[in-house]
């Protein structure tokens, strides 16, 4: 393995970097390595899982792991910067400390910060249970408002729920009476919630198609959500505004449509979508958008004609529930000629709603090979773990991933087959 290739690998959270780094095949730079403790290199980190344990074995298993640590317990309270950077950070120092690594849960504690959207306040509880909200609620006290206590509110329910109910009622009973703050909070979270604003009136609900057009029309601030319009419309509205959507050039309105009628797409006209899907000249079709979610061999067709025009993603798109077993040749030498990440993204997302059936195995092993985001991997891999075509090479590789279910699955896979 090429550093290039361990820096691709590693990017995507890929088990065989971890391999490489273990078995002494791949030796990466210092700085090749701090960028990524440092920085999020995924695709998607709102979507994709913690790197915590990826990023820690990625410190213990370098030739440099005491400077790594060094250099991320100094980053650690920077608080500049984009978020998913900060929340990486904080998740590899996170596991480290959960590892027992002293220094770690010191600066844990020690850059907890209460005005700052309790920040570490949940690492904090991970590690110490009760005893971490113990010390919370001890540095935390004006927090103790109408405005903040729903986040104690929410953190006794997961205590409940974990713990149990006499648990946490015996915690409360215990430290209260020498705990003023205790006190408040446990009377604070008792107390039920004031009634802080009337009942929104649900302006998109049940309206006449017209006046949601023109709502929307207004501008931003008075849009009304297409999906739930389209949840309250009658029948009588739904045929309108389908019937808009056939017929209208605006980009941005026929967008919004598509994604409310893609729900319902029982009323759809196929062969009116099919024609305005070849008049569209311009990425994320959205007649696309809807006719992906029918299932029809008239679909099917338009895929073909789609990719053959070059639109190759919204191409893709329409085999995710109309392709056959026999269209897995010609799928995979489509997207194996993509290259830019959320293109692999998007066609990885469509073709794992093909069947979990043998035949379209090939697809899941690219998809595996190829996505840049850990979910679609993981829904790849269980695809093939389910119809017995994860090879024994994969699931090794799978043990150490970045995605914890992942790494789950594959120990799961690798023991039953013993």
């Amino acid at each position: 393995m090429t550093i290039a290739e361990f820096q691709v690998a590693a990017s995507k959270g890929q088990g065989r970097a971890i391999q490489e780094l273990r078995d002494g095949e791949v030796h990466p730079s210092f700085r090749v390595l701090r960028r990524l403790v440092f920085r999020w290199p995924g695709h998607d980190w709102q979507c994709e899982t913690s790197r915590g344990w990826y990023v820690a074995e990625l410190i213990r298993l370098s030739s440099c792991p005491d400077e790594l640590f060094d250099a991320l317990i100094h980053q650690l309270p920077r608080t500049k910067g984009a978020r998913r950077h900060r929340h990486h950070r904080e998740s590899a120092a996170f596991e480290l400390a959960k590892r027992g690594v002293g220094p770690a849960k010191k600066a844990i504690y020690s850059h907890f910060d209460p005005a700052n959207d309790f920040r570490f306040a949940d690492h904090i509880l991970d590690l110490d249970g009760l005893d971490g909200l113990d010390w919370i609620v001890s540095r935390s006290v004006d927090q103790f408002s109408a405005k903040e206590v729903w986040q104690f509110k929410l953190w006794i329910t997961d205590f409940r729920e974990s713990l149990g109910e006499q648990v946490v009622a015996d915690w409360f009973a215990e430290k209260a009476p020498n705990r003023p703050d205790i006190a408040e909070l446990s009377r604070l979270v008792a107390a039920e919630d004031p009634e802080t604003r009337a009942a929104r009136p649900k302006r998109d609900a049940s309206i006449p198609f017209e006046e949601f057009y023109d709502q929307w029309h207004q501008g931003a601030s008075a849009r009304p959500s297409a999906v739930m319009w389209v949840h309250w419309a009658t029948q009588e509205e739904l045929a309108k505004a389908w019937r808009s959507f056939e017929e209208a050039h605006e980009p941005d309105w026929l967008g919004v449509l598509a994604r409310g009628l893609s729900r319902i797409v029982d009323l759809v006209d196929i062969d009116k979508l099919v024609v305005r899907a070849l008049e569209w000249k311009a990425e994320r079709n959205p007649f696309v958008i809807v006719l992906e979610r029918v299932i029809d061999p008239r679909v099917r067709l338009l895929g073909f004609e789609l990719i053959a025009a070059g639109w190759t993603v919204d191409g893709i798109a329409l085999f995710g529930n109309n392709g056959l077993v026999e269209d897995v040749p010609f799928l995979l030498n489509v997207v194996r000629s993509l290259e830019d990440a959320d293109h692999l993204h998007f066609v990885g997302m469509d073709l794992l709603r093909l069947p979990t059936e043998p035949g379209f195995a090939p697809i899941f092993e690219w998809i595996a090979e190829m996505t840049p985001c850990s979910l679609c991997r993981n829904s790849a891999v269980r695809d093939l773990i389910e119809i017995n075509a994860a090879s024994d090479a994969l699931l090794k590789e799978c043990l150490f991933d970045c995605d914890e279910d992942t790494r789950d699955m594959a120990a799961k896979a690798l023991g039953s087959l013993q």
